[in-house]
């Protein structure tokens, strides 16, 4: 009997190996060809560079912006924001990073291992872009719905203004359409509450006093369509 026992213990350790052993060979294999596949450092800091320099395709920089409007968008998804003059130690968006790697992998779809590429690709574009580079990059390519792609379309489209001329409150709404433009901008109710949230972040973080965020919080929604 006992010895039965060591031979099916010994047989459910060669197993419990075996799977390990698949799963480690999988996971290698996936890393090791998305890595062949996702744009290298170089490309990703060439394709930035061309993307930031014609200001054609890139209008917006974001360290042209006014701090109220680049803080709605930053707000909103916090890690730190070490380019930020005015923000040295407050939070700095990883969704932006993240909207940078999806741009780049979106060229090619043919990924088995997407969420592998992804992460790898994700590293790569904290690693070579400064922040304001990807802040940059992500303002003038999120969609906000409709035809509006950038934050220079989407300003003239809802408020017939220049990224600029963008009241805070005005930034926040539009940073809160990028959550789901078309299912926000149908309910201007969900969309007033995305807004005020953003609000709320912006006052926690330090970017506006408590009393002006409740006064802006308070505006009604007002699209320029």
């Amino acid at each position: 009997m006992r010895q039965a026992i060591r031979y099916a213990i010994r047989i459910l350790g060669a197993v419990v190996l075996l799977c390990v052993t698949a799963v480690v060979l999988f996971v290698g294999h996936g890393v090791y060809t998305t890595n062949a596949e996702i744009p290298s450092r170089a490309e990703i800091a060439r394709v930035a560079e061309t993307c930031i320099s014609d200001r054609t395709t890139c209008p917006v920089v974001s360290s042209e912006l006014p701090d109220g409007v680049l803080n709605a968008f930053v707000a909103d998804q916090a890690v730190l924001f070490k380019d930020c003059q005015l923000c040295l130690s407050l939070p700095l968006p990883t969704g932006m990073s993240d909207a940078v790697a999806r741009i780049l992998l979106a060229q090619d779809t043919r990924y088995v291992h997407w969420h592998a590429a992804f992460a790898l690709t994700h590293i790569k574009v904290e690693w070579v872009l400064s922040k304001r580079d990807i802040a940059t990059w992500y303002l003038n390519t999120a969609w906000f719905g409709k035809e509006a792609t950038g934050l220079t379309a989407a300003s003239a489209f809802y408020f017939r203004k220049t990224p600029s001329q963008l009241s805070v409150e005005e930034a926040a709404t539009l940073a809160a359409l990028l959550r789901s433009p078309i299912f926000l901008f149908k309910d201007h109710g969900r969309l007033v509450e995305r807004r005020n949230m953003i609000l709320s972040k912006m006052v926690a973080q330090g970017y506006l006093g408590p009393q002006l965020g409740r006064t802006l919080a308070s505006k009604p929604l007002k699209f320029a369509l």
